[in-house]
């Protein structure tokens, strides 16, 4: 048995056609060695148990190591706006980006999905190819609170706003 779900909005079909594919900031690195190199990894995956819901495999790296794999549950709420409903995917430590294989995560079960209820990420589409929106570090928590990252894209662009200080950890 699944969880209650509905019919995919045409909204949410939107963001999950543009929020994915791979992303890093290897250029800005090369400009700037000072930076640590971030990749993220985004596409869609056929979770059965989630079904018909419209579910996005998210993995994040730094410098060549992943420390967050999720799946994350695409819906539009009333107000319009797009909500992520994130499962951590515990994963070895030290492994490569890149390397994992999702698709092992079709059979997962509804016992073995686990997430933050106080973890919000949501997005705002502002035009027709633009959504701006806040992604929690779910991770890691600072004063209390998970930090964002403030992130801006459409079909061509990302952009990631991160806040100082936050040390990346490994999905536990």
């Amino acid at each position: 048995t699944g969880m209650k779900t509905k019919d995919v909005t045409r909204r949410e079909a939107d963001f999950a056609t543009m929020f994915n594919g791979i992303w890093d900031n290897k250029d800005q690195v090369q400009k700037d060695p000072s930076f640590v190199i971030m990749a993220i990894r985004l596409e869609p995956i056929d979770i059965p148990v989630l079904r018909p819901a419209t579910v996005l495999y998210v993995e994040e790296a730094v410098n060549g190591i992943v420390n967050l794999i999720n799946l994350a549950v695409v819906t539009e709420h009333p107000d319009g706006n797009i909500y992520l409903k994130r499962y951590n995917v515990t994963h070895e430590a030290g492994l490569k980006v890149y390397t994992f294989n999702p698709d092992i995560l079709t059979n997962i079960t509804l016992e073995e999905l686990h997430g933050d209820e106080n973890c919000s990420t949501d997005f705002e589409q502002v035009e027709s190819r633009l959504f701006i929106g806040e992604w929690a570090i779910c991770n890691y928590v600072n004063k209390g609170r998970h930090p964002m990252y403030s992130l801006i894209f459409t079909c061509i662009h990302h952009i990631s706003i991160m806040p100082l200080n936050v040390k990346e950890a490994r999905t536990q």
